[in-house]
């Protein structure tokens, strides 16, 4: 996907959504996809998509909503 993304430079927009079976919000993937230019476009939408798998554990978040490139803000959204 990054390497599909950078094919568009910064000067396209590139939005990817779905189910990542990954964790987003871990600090080295959201690293990873900041290098390559991509925001999250609901970042407050970290709630747990994956069930937790012991009575500790509060679950994972896995799916998302990412852009790249060039997006204007319109009124009443959340793109940062």
């Amino acid at each position: 996907m990054l390497q599909d993304a950078a094919a568009y430079g910064p000067a396209g927009l590139v939005v990817v959504a779905g189910d990542f079976n990954l964790n987003t919000s871990k600090r080295r993937v959201a690293e990873v996809l900041a290098g390559a230019g991509f925001r999250n476009a609901v970042p407050s939408a970290h709630l747990a998509t994956i069930p937790p798998r012991h009575l500790l554990e509060a679950g994972r978040p896995s799916t998302g909503l990412l852009f790249a490139g060039k997006c204007r803000k319109s009124p009443g959204s959340r793109l940062d």
